[in-house]
C-alpha cells in the first residue's frame, strides 16, 4: 500500500471558506454581505420567521384552544348604597329578593355584597360572600349577615340548542322539559336540562330549564321571552 492507492475522503468538518480576500475571490469586495445595512454587521442574526418588521403571521392568526372561561361561576356584586335605596328597615335580603328587585340578573350563581356607600337600615343579608367593610357596616347599623352555601354544579346536563325551538313551538308557548320530550327534542332523562346558544330564535317563549348559558339567556330575552330556572 502506498500513497497513490489511498482514496481521498471528504473531511467530516469541511474547511471554512475564507471571506474578505478581495474582489477576485468570487464573492466580491463586500464578502457576500452586500453594501451596509443590518445584514452587513457583525453579530447579525434573524429568526427564520422574521418578516421584515411587519406583523408576523403567527400573531395574525386567531388563537384557539382550551380555557376555563366556560366553567367560571357568574358572580353578581351589590353595594350597600343600592341596598339602602331598595330595602326598608327590617327587611330580609337574599339572592331571591335581589332578583325580584332587579338588582342582580337571574343568571347569577353567586352574590357578593360590597361596602360602597353608607347603610343606615337594619337588614338581615343572606349572600355567598361579603367584603370586610360591608360586613362591618351592616352589623354597625344593627343588621345581621349570613353566608349562603354555594350550591355545587351538576356536572352532566342535557344540552338543547335554541335554534331547535324555532320550528317546534309557537309565539307565547311555555317550553319545559316535558314539552321538549313530547316535541322529540329531548329523550326522557333525569339529567338537568341546559339551553345553549345554537341557531337563531325569533319567537317569544317562556323557557323553563335548570341551566342557561350566558348567550342563550341573552338571546331568549332579546326575542321577548323569559328564561325561568328550575330547582
Amino acid at each position: 500500500m502506498d500513497l497513490q492507492s489511498v482514496r481521498k475522503h471528504r473531511l467530516k468538518v469541511p474547511r471554512r471558506f475564507r471571506v474578505g480576500i478581495g474582489t477576485s475571490s468570487g464573492i466580491g469586495k463586500t464578502a457576500g454581505r452586500g453594501s451596509r445595512g443590518q445584514t452587513a454587521r457583525s453579530g447579525h442574526r434573524l429568526i427564520v420567521y422574521f418578516e421584515g418588521g411587519q406583523m408576523p403571521l403567527a400573531r395574525k392568526l386567531p388563537k384557539r384552544g382550551f380555557n376555563n372561561r366556560r366553567f367560571a361561576r357568574i358572580r353578581a356584586e351589590v353595594t350597600l348604597e343600592r341596598l339602602e335605596k331598595t330595602f326598608k328597615d327590617g327587611d330580609v335580603v337574599s339572592p331571591e329578593t335581589l332578583v325580584k328587585r332587579k338588582l342582580i340578573p337571574q343568571i347569577a350563581e353567586e352574590v357578593k355584597i360590597l361596602g360602597g356607600g353608607e347603610l343606615s337600615r337594619k337588614l338581615t343579608v343572606h349572600a355567598h360572600a361579603f367584603s370586610a367593610s360591608a360586613k362591618q357596616r351592616i352589623e354597625k347599623a344593627g343588621g345581621r349577615t349570613e353566608i349562603v352555601a354555594v350550591t355545587p354544579r351538576v356536572k352532566r346536563n342535557s344540552n338543547v340548542r335554541l335554534g331547535l325551538l324555532e320550528a317546534k313551538f309557537k309565539d307565547g308557548d311555555v317550553v319545559d322539559p316535558a314539552a321538549l320530550v313530547s316535541a322529540g327534542l329531548l329523550k326522557q332523562s333525569t339529567r338537568p336540562v341546559k339551553f345553549i346558544k345554537g341557531g337563531t330564535l325569533t319567537k317569544k317563549l317562556t323557557i323553563k330549564a335548570h341551566r342557561f348559558s350566558r348567550l342563550a339567556a341573552q338571546h331568549i330575552r332579546r326575542a321577548g321571552g323569559e328564561p325561568v330556572f328550575l330547582s
